[in-house]
């Protein structure tokens, strides 16, 4: 039921669709029947000196002319009309080289009315609208009769009679040609018809699927800690958050305890939808396991953060579960005596200070079940005020050229070193600029991307 109703729906639509393709072409059809119309009249004043014939022109040159004027001075809503009027036009032009038939069977000479014929026909055959009763009753029931009525009235020879008798064959050969132009034209239509459901459908759901996307966006941006807990704490910072599709698996994180600033940035498994998955549950875990301590130990917390996740998505066996998690680096700064702790899992962070980089690396482990896990080191570093600290994923790092060049963790750190006197702002925008060059108009973004760069105040 619902493929005839298809169908029809196709049918009438591919129908209104020839109806207006007619009525766009009326006036160039139109003129191009003047034009033969024309020659006729010519071949008949200065070549022949046919009256006769010039007789047989009149009706069709005055309705060619009376549509082409209604077709150029009434609006759409008159398209019916023009349609109709455009179809006697066509027969008037086949009648006219009937009548030219029975004037030229007079003369025994057929030759000007078999190639006027063709032309008209030709004409003809450019009308995509005509069907099967347009054909029977004002085509070929006019040819019938002006056979019966040569046959009757003169006394044709037999090389005359096979002369005349070309005008069927070019008459159904128009005729074919039209159904045969129509029915390709219908099969093409019906064709792209389906595929522009198809497509229709499939935008439909893809922006199903990226509303809701969108919607996980607003709510993992709601997620992310303010930036005021960066600009109250520390004299200058900047977040460069670059994610690879609509949502990211590289997320940041803060909280404020007392005198003490807790910061993360990591890099969850995937980018996308599977990797903006991980990041909520690392946000709320982290938030989960810093929520009632009153002491703070980075190393301890990104122990009791992997035990979490290897809780929640149930990571018992690493040769049997999935093994996704996080990467990470986690910084607590004293903002009283400035004191840095710094825990890391396949995550470390540089620190700026006399236009140098140190370097402090945490362990090459994720957060998430691994083959032989390791207690993560606690690292200790007295900060002093203006150094920088920066801490980042690995989407810059391994950002590719559109030839496959990997930017690389060396590259990287000398950039950082090469910027790090400017501004935060500057080195925000230095870091973009370097990135999208590297990156290329016609680049594609390799993984998710964050850099969080800090600059230490003395209280």
């Amino acid at each position: 039921m619902k493929q005839a109703a298809a169908n029809e729906n196709i049918k009438d639509l591919f129908k209104a669709e020839i109806e207006s393709t007619i009525v766009k072409s009326i006036r160039v059809k139109t003129i191009l029947g003047l034009g033969i119309l024309s020659f006729f009249v010519y071949s008949d004043l200065f070549i022949r000196i046919s009256i006769g014939s010039l007789y047989s022109r009149i009706f069709p040159m005055s309705l060619a002319l009376f549509l082409l004027i209604f077709s150029f001075f009434t609006s759409k809503k008159y398209n019916l009309i023009k349609t109709k009027l455009y179809n006697v036009f066509l027969a008037s032009l086949l009648l006219m080289m009937y009548a030219k038939c029975v004037i030229h069977a007079q003369e025994n000479d057929f030759t000007p009315t078999i190639s006027g014929t063709i032309l008209v026909i030709f004409l003809i055959s450019l009308d995509f609208h005509a069907n099967l009763r347009n054909t029977v009753i004002i085509y070929f029931v006019p040819t019938i009769i002006l056979g019966l009525i040569l046959s009757l009235e003169f006394e044709l020879t037999r090389e005359e009679f096979l002369i005349l008798n070309n005008i069927y064959p070019m008459v159904i050969l128009g005729f074919t040609v039209n159904r045969v132009q129509k029915n390709l034209r219908y099969k093409n239509f019906k064709a792209n018809y389906f595929l522009n459901e198809k497509s229709l459908e499939i935008e439909a759901q893809n922006k199903y699927i990226t509303d809701g996307i969108n919607y996980a966006k607003r709510i993992q941006k709601a997620m992310l800690p303010t930036k005021e807990i960066f600009k109250n704490n520390f004299k200058d910072y900047f977040i460069y958050y670059n994610p690879r599709e609509i949502v990211s698996g590289d997320f940041y994180w803060a909280v404020k305890h007392k005198n003490l600033i807790l910061y993360a940035t990591a890099d969850s498994t995937g980018h996308g939808v599977p990797g903006a998955m991980i990041s909520m549950l690392g946000i709320s875990l982290l938030n989960k396991v810093t929520a009632h301590k009153s002491e703070f130990n980075a190393a301890e917390i990104l122990e009791e953060l992997r035990n979490e996740v290897k809780t929640s998505l149930k990571q018992v066996d690493i040769r049997k579960d999935i093994r996704e998690g996080m990467d990470m680096a986690l910084c607590i700064i004293n903002t009283e005596n400035l004191k840095l702790q710094f825990a890391g899992a396949n995550s470390s962070i540089y620190i700026h200070r006399n236009n140098e980089l140190s370097v402090l690396k945490g362990n090459r482990q994720p957060i998430a079940i691994w083959i032989k896990e390791r207690n993560f080191t606690n690292y200790e570093f007295q900060l002093k005020p203006d150094d920088i600290i920066y801490s980042f994923s690995d989407g810059f790092p391994d950002q590719l050229t559109p030839k496959g060049l990997k930017y690389k963790t060396k590259r990287f750190k000398e950039h950082l070193l090469k910027i790090a006197n400017y501004p935060m702002n500057e080195q925000l925008e230095m870091l973009k600029n370097e990135f999208n060059e590297w990156k290329g108009h016609q680049g594609v973004q390799t993984d998710d991307l964050l850099i969080l760069g800090i600059k230490i105040k003395q209280d």
